[in-house]
């Protein structure tokens, strides 16, 4: 994948299917995907001045397809799960690709390329996503949400403030028997699977200590950034 996050480029991989994304945001300077290149056209939400576009590549054994996804509003991270990490915002499921996409998360048939289902359950953007049991557990700006894989909400939970920690500690963290939430304020909360709320603890990080933690870490801060702006 690429460091800029204009111009992002990820790779995914199974052993049946080989997925190469691209993905531009609105206001990149070089804007170089065409609707015209493609087998297929989704499209997430009228056409808008800030509308981003993903462009997939799609290989089996025997084919390869073009998909180009418009009409994506918000800010786009692309990362895959890896060894140091749970989280993503894309995934290969069988034979649906998952994405974490501005304000939707999506689903898309990659046999057929048509839209299984989008949702936008948060009321601001949707970052990235974790797998729970059978189902996905989403982490918005707003709301941590529980979602199966036919796209039904099973729950919400929200808290005083966003989910966004600007320390760089990990928001979401998923034990054997619960989820550990982290918010802006980093203030903690448990809640077990079906959503509700185990308990709660106080943050015991001052606010200027926090502010200074994020200034020294410009990695985490330019990730944190880039999440909630696209930039």
């Amino acid at each position: 994948m690429t460091n800029t996050n204009d111009i992002q480029e990820l790779t995914l991989s199974t052993d049946k299917w080989k997925v190469d994304l691209y993905y531009e945001n609105w206001h990149s300077e070089t804007k170089t995907i065409e609707k015209n290149e493609s087998d297929i056209v989704i499209e997430l939400s009228e056409k808008g001045e800030w509308d981003s576009t993903l462009k997939f590549v799609l290989t089996d054994e025997k084919t390869k397809r073009t998909c180009i996804v418009t009409g994506i509003q918000g800010g786009t991270f692309l990362h895959k799960k890896g060894n140091d990490e749970n989280s993503q915002s894309v995934k290969i499921d069988n034979d649906n690709l998952i994405l974490s996409l501005g304000l939707n998360f999506v689903s898309i048939d990659l046999n057929k390329l048509n839209l299984n289902w989008k949702l936008q359950p948060d009321m601001a953007e949707v970052f990235e996503f974790y797998d729970l049991e059978n189902d996905y557990l989403l982490r918005g700006e707003v709301g941590i949400h529980r979602i199966d894989k036919t796209g039904q909400v099973k729950w919400t939970f929200s808290a005083a403030d966003i989910w966004v920690n600007m320390e760089g500690r990990p928001e979401v963290e998923i034990t054997e028997n619960s989820i550990k939430l982290l918010d802006f304020n980093s203030d903690e909360y448990e809640i077990d699977f079906d959503g509700k709320e185990i308990k709660k603890l106080a943050t015991t990080t001052a606010i200027s200590k926090r502010a200074d933690s994020a200034k020294r870490n410009n990695n985490t801060f330019n990730k944190l950034w880039s999440r909630l702006t696209g930039k």
